[in-house]
């Protein structure tokens, strides 16, 4: 399980405090899937950094209850220039896991459809 309970994340950027996230609270169990959608410069490096513990929040609190696992938790070793699936066939490699197995069960988990196709 995540949680986060009033987390709030601001950086200084052009000499003033611009907010990322403010008074944020959810939690996400291991069995569901869990996303973010938003516009480019909206946060999602820096929630993910605040998920894996590589950030802190100013204010508030993140709870971890379990793994997060290299592949979800980091963007190493994701090639821009491939697909998310010739990524994740290259990513089940690493670990020296069945390729078809890892994308069957990625499709199956992530529901993102045609967009397995494009590139990352």
């Amino acid at each position: 399980m995540l949680h986060f309970e009033n987390v709030s994340k601001s950086f200084l950027m052009k000499g003033r405090m611009m907010p990322i996230i403010s008074n944020g609270t959810f939690t996400a169990h291991f069995e569901e899937n869990f996303g973010l959608v938003v516009p480019k410069r909206g946060g999602k490096t820096t929630m993910q950094n605040l998920i894996l513990g590589a950030e802190q929040p100013d204010t508030g609190k993140v709870y971890r209850y379990g793994k997060i696992s290299w592949p979800v938790g980091g963007v190493g070793g994701i090639i821009p220039a491939l697909t998310r699936s010739e990524n994740c066939r290259f990513i089940a490699m690493i670990y020296g896991l069945d390729p078809d197995e890892v994308l069957a069960f990625t499709i199956d988990l992530g529901r993102i459809g045609r967009y397995m196709d494009m590139p990352v």
